[in-house]
């Protein structure tokens, strides 16, 4: 009885066993083979993002280099150098750094220091225009590094200093702005030194991250954040509670150890996957000279990298092993399950029949149980991915919010708290101050209010707890009604809404949603428009339903900007022509309002010719 036992289950078991181990080691070679061509098209991708990354600083600095050069040049520099620095000579030269500014919006001030240090002309960028410093508010600059390392050059030789945070009369500026400023000695006919122009380039550009979907970072030498997917982090060195603690280094001893002895490279260690080349301004060329360098490679570079973690690199490759496990062990059952049934039909010939039907109740016995379970895991597995869908979509939603939040809504709080803190504390403020002050809170609070109010919609429909009334109603006295909410915005900027071959229809749809997103359409053409525009609205009606546009002669939107507008993310509001903030969800709420009345939204868009918004709403 025992023999026909071990001939009935372990014949059967050594045969699937040997067969489901061959086809574990087979899939398991195959999935390795292609999550390492997967992980070498990675890392080929992040080498291009690097390389790119590499090419932008080298494009934007040789700009630059050009306009600093051009600068030191231009004739009424030369003049005001040559006739003794006589300020009557400086509005000429004032009007050539100011053009300069203006169509370089990368510059955050352009300034010319006489050789004891002192501001002779400083254009500064404000968000929304380009000024000359008046002469009471020009500092002297003799003791700050840029002018030390500068006023001591020799003619065409140009100071690179390291990417810092703007200070301003000893306090880092807030809210943090990054500048690399680039400095050349100015000389007259008769090489004598008169001074240095120093250009404050806006360096955030440089540290974004365009090109690599991985954790992009910049590093100075000393291994301190210049920019990393931690803000927290980033400009170390500038703070002294976090001058020893928020370096790479410390968070990366290792990768450190390889980064800072090597020019580039990319290499695989136990935390991840890092690619990094160290960049070093080279010899750029001008017109009159070459630009030497050289004598900064040493001092002057950064450390360009990005990194991803070692889960996210094998995240799919341990998925799939976990999946190559489930179906192992059910190919296992099948095969020991098969292997029986032909073992128990050679002993049923050889004359066993009652030792094989006991065998048999045994075994059906411990299929049905092995079903069972196997069920429950699939019911389980199912549950499990159900709510890993809605736990993404939360997490999803929470991610929006809390942007909105600390994006946009930091904003006016902040504009209302600095004006009423003036009005508290200074009791010598004119009445066209307060006026001002007043004006300036009134905005912040309706844009705060605006921002609040879309929020609200918004989140109320990603969480699908807003219902939906439909009714019929006229589109003009939906437009109309729409109108009056924005009255105040008309008239500060003295616009004008016009009705341009426009017929009225009777739609079917929820008249609060629609009201909102007429509002908001509305509000945007007003904020992107100049003043005295004319916005003009039109409608084309079919037989079910009607296309209402709304045109505007405004600023327009870049084909860039456009592709992305409608993304599930939060856009990053833009300021309009009057410097009017905007709560980046405006277009997002419309969107999905418009589409729960079975309606749709589309934008035609040219930069400095204006915006088309098309409506398509259902008829009743």
């Amino acid at each position: 009885m025992n023999q026909q036992k071990i001939k009935i289950f372990i014949r059967p078991f050594l045969k699937s066993l040997v067969a489901t181990v061959l086809f574990f080691l087979i899939v398991y070679y195959f999935l390795d083979s292609l999550n390492s061509k997967s992980n070498d098209l990675i890392k080929n991708n992040e080498v291009i993002s690097i390389a790119r990354k590499e090419a932008q600083f080298d494009f934007n600095l040789n700009e630059i280099y050009s306009d600093l050069i051009l600068l030191s040049t231009i004739s009424s520099l030369e003049k005001y150098s040559n006739f003794n620095q006589i300020d009557s000579l400086l509005d000429f030269v004032q009007n050539d750094f100011l053009s300069l500014a203006k169509n370089r919006d990368f510059y955050d001030q352009v300034r010319l220091i006489d050789i004891h240090g002192n501001e002779k002309v400083r254009v500064n960028k404000s968000e929304d225009s380009v000024y000359l410093v008046t002469s009471s508010d020009l500092q002297n600059k003799k003791d700050r590094y840029y002018f030390e390392n500068t006023i001591d050059l020799y003619k065409n030789l140009v100071y690179l200093s390291p990417i810092d945070l703007n200070v301003e009369n000893s306090v880092i500026q807030n809210p943090i702005k990054p500048v690399l400023r680039i400095s050349t000695p100015i000389f007259n006919s008769k090489e004598e030194r008169k001074g240095i122009i120093v250009l404050n380039y806006l360096a955030e550009n440089l540290l974004s991250n365009a090109f690599s979907s991985a954790s992009f970072i910049v590093l100075n030498n000393d291994s301190y954040y210049l920019s990393s997917d931690d803000i927290s982090k980033n400009w170390g060195f500038m703070y002294d509670d976090k001058r020893k603690l928020n370096k790479f280094e410390n968070d990366h001893p290792e990768a450190w150890e390889k980064i800072s002895n090597s020019s580039k490279g990319q290499f695989l260690n136990s935390k991840g996957l890092y690619t990094f080349t160290k960049y070093t301004p080279g010899l750029y060329l001008h017109e009159g000279g070459d630009i030497d360098l050289a004598n900064f490679k040493t001092k002057r570079s950064w450390f360009i990298l990005s990194f991803i973690g070692k889960d996210e690199l094998y995240s799919n490759f341990n998925a799939n092993v976990n999946y190559l496990y489930s179906v192992t062990v059910l190919l296992f059952v099948l095969l020991f399950y098969f292997y029986s049934r032909i073992n128990k039909l050679n002993l049923a010939k050889q004359g066993d029949v009652k030792a094989l039907i006991k065998s048999e109740l045994e075994y059906r016995n411990k299929s049905n149980e092995l079903a069972k379970v196997n069920e429950s895991y699939v019911l389980l597995n199912d549950r499990l991915n159900l709510q890993n869908i809605e736990l993404d979509k939360v997490v999803n939603l929470k991610d929006k919010l809390f942007s909105i939040i600390s994006h946009d809504l930091k904003n006016p709080f902040n504009a209302i708290i600095g004006f009423s803190d003036l009005l508290k504390s200074n009791d010598e403020i004119s009445p066209e101050q307060v006026k001002q002050f007043a004006t300036a809170i009134n905005t912040s609070s309706k844009s705060a209010f605006e921002l609040l109010s879309n929020l609200l919609d918004w989140s109320r429909v990603q969480t699908s707890s807003i219902s939906i009334e439909k009714k019929s109603s006229s589109i003009k006295e939906v437009i109309d009604d729409s109108i009056l909410l924005v009255n105040s915005q008309l008239g500060l900027k003295k616009i004008k809404i016009e009705f341009s071959n426009f017929e009225d229809t009777m739609v079917f749809i929820d008249i609060v949603m629609m009201k909102t997103v007429v509002r908001n359409v509305i509000s945007n053409a007003i904020k992107f428009s100049n003043e005295k525009d004319c916005i003009l609205i039109s409608s084309i009606v079919s037989e079910n339903s009607i296309e209402v546009c709304v045109s505007d002669s405004g600023v327009g939107i870049s084909a860039e900007s456009l592709s992305q507008i409608f993304n599930s993310g939060i856009n990053k509001s833009s300021f309009g022509t009057k410097g009017e903030s905007g709560t980046g969800l405006g277009l997002l709420l419309c969107k999905d309002f418009i589409e729960k009345n079975d309606g749709s939204i589309r934008i035609e868009s040219e930069v400095g010719k204006g915006t088309k918004v098309y409506l398509t709403i259902p008829r009743a």
